[in-house]
């Protein structure tokens, strides 16, 4: 019996190193659906579109197949013909490779996680 004990714990060790990059990746897919206002991603620009709100940037990250990350600039921008721009972003790491503070501007992650749930409210369902 010795014997199987050691067999059966080494069986488990090796089933939990072997899960152990699944529960890794998980962390790195969280679902991050936080805004953080006052925060740019400065770079890593994949494209700038016109938005109405950041709510709206967020989709249009989410729904673009590149895009991992935004930066919403809001309408105190308007002096520089950037007001209501929302800037898609991407990089190998996934992840932003710096942040800054930044008056105006609002910035967030694509919700394409397999552990973000669908918002249950209509796309643009306020009226601009």
């Amino acid at each position: 019996t010795w014997g199987f004990l050691q067999t059966f714990s080494m069986m488990i060790t090796l089933l939990w190193l072997s899960l152990l990059p699944l529960c890794s990746f998980a962390a790195i897919d969280a679902c991050n659906q936080e805004l953080l206002e006052e925060v740019d991603f400065p770079g890593s620009d994949i494209m700038g579109l016109q938005s109405p709100d950041v709510e709206h940037c967020q989709l249009l990250c989410t729904q673009h197949p590149s895009c991992l990350f935004f930066t919403f600039l809001g309408s105190i921008w308007k002096s520089e013909h950037r007001a209501f721009r929302c800037y898609l972003k991407s990089t190998p790491s996934g992840k932003p490779t710096s942040q800054t503070s930044l008056v105006g501007v609002t910035s967030g992650f694509s919700l394409k996680s397999f552990s973000c749930k669908p918002n249950p409210e209509p796309c643009l369902s306020q009226v601009y």
